[in-house]
């Protein structure tokens, strides 16, 4: 794989995401948990793409999917909006990122259990 395939990726990753942002939100607004379910489960594609893929191809139609994983995580911070009671501490713990992401879910789940 060289930088234009790449380029190639990373732009399949974008177009894909313009195309479905809409058909992912309709379905968000109908089935918030479905979205969220579908949109983990997307992102498990990505490193099984460059594992498993024989050329370069298969990554370009594994890329297809971003625009499903990608709005789905808007998902996500709609749903710490509506089941939480402090909006802006559990904001504060999803967006900490990095090496702290493995605690975001455990913030999450105490402040939806409060």
């Amino acid at each position: 794989m060289n930088e234009d395939n790449l380029a190639i990726i990373t732009l399949i990753g974008g177009i894909s995401g313009l195309l479905f942002q809409r058909r992912v939100g309709m379905w968000m607004d109908r089935n918030r948990r479905a979205v969220m379910f579908a949109g983990r489960i997307g992102l498990a594609i990505y490193p099984l793409a460059y594992s498993l893929a024989t050329n370069v191809y298969q990554i370009y139609a594994a890329y297809l999917l971003m625009g499903i994983t990608g709005p789905a995580n808007i998902a996500y911070t709609s749903f710490v909006y509506d089941n939480t009671k402090n909006v802006r501490k559990a904001i504060s713990f999803m967006s900490l990122g990095g090496r702290h992401r493995c605690y975001n879910g455990v913030a999450v789940g105490i402040s939806v259990l409060r």
